[in-house]
């Protein structure tokens, strides 16, 4: 039979973790001076909150660079300019079909933070920052989704040129069709299924900008929340 044990591992002892980020969780001290806070439970969360609010500025760039993207974002951008506002900011690279999990991790955490600053009775809204400056083509332009029953496959997109310029400066050619139909094969079947292929089809469409593919697709996940 096949016995399971659960042990806590140290970030200090998994390997290519910054220090600085392994430092703050294990020294109390420097998430105070750093975040405000030693422990992230409720009352220091809303605590700190009320501490840092302050608007978004400024507005306008914002809503401009999100233009036509749905009323959900607009209403949100709305929200983060009213004084007294809390905002929860997190971001990522604009990587292909979205890119690793952990970017879902980070937008299903701000969304998480949000609510519960709400409930606390603070007025909060999350910002998602698509790091679009980013010049790591080659990094940008590949994924790797868990497959049920298979395991790991890797996704990769073409890269026309090594050329030094930010993602947001590079379109999708014809080439992103044949990682679309690869990423449908592997989607499990379900009632969804569909609808997540119609909405990465209409993110990953060739002639579009890479970071506003990746912003389109996060918009369809997370904008509704």
């Amino acid at each position: 039979m096949l016995a399971l044990r659960l042990e806590r591992i140290g970030l200090d002892r998994l390997p290519g973790v910054n220090r600085f980020y392994a430092d703050l969780c294990a020294r109390p001290e420097l998430r105070i001076r750093f975040l405000g806070a030693a422990e992230w439970d409720t009352a220091a969360l809303r605590d700190r909150a009320a501490q840092v609010r302050r608007p978004l500025r400024p507005l306008a760039d914002l809503r401009r660079q999100n233009a036509g993207v749905g009323p959900e974002v607009d209403a949100a951008l709305e929200r983060a300019a009213r004084p007294g506002v809390v905002l929860v900011v997190t971001g990522q690279q604009a990587g292909l079909l979205g890119g690793p999990a952990y970017t879902i991790l980070k937008a299903l955490t701000v969304v998480a933070l949000v609510r519960l600053l709400r409930r606390e009775g603070l007025d909060a809204a999350g910002l998602f920052w698509v790091a679009a400056e980013d010049h790591d083509a080659a990094e940008v332009a590949t994924t790797t989704l868990f497959v049920p029953g298979t395991g790991l496959a890797r996704l990769a997109l073409p890269v026309v040129d090594d050329l030094p310029r930010p993602v947001a400066q590079r379109r999708l050619e014809d080439s992103v069709n044949a990682v679309l139909e690869q990423a449908a094969a592997l989607l499990p079947a379900g009632t969804h299924a569909s609808v997540f292929q119609g909405w990465l089809q209409e993110a990953y469409r060739p002639g579009a900008g890479w970071g506003e593919a990746f912003r389109m697709w996060m918009q369809r996940l997370f904008a509704p929340l």
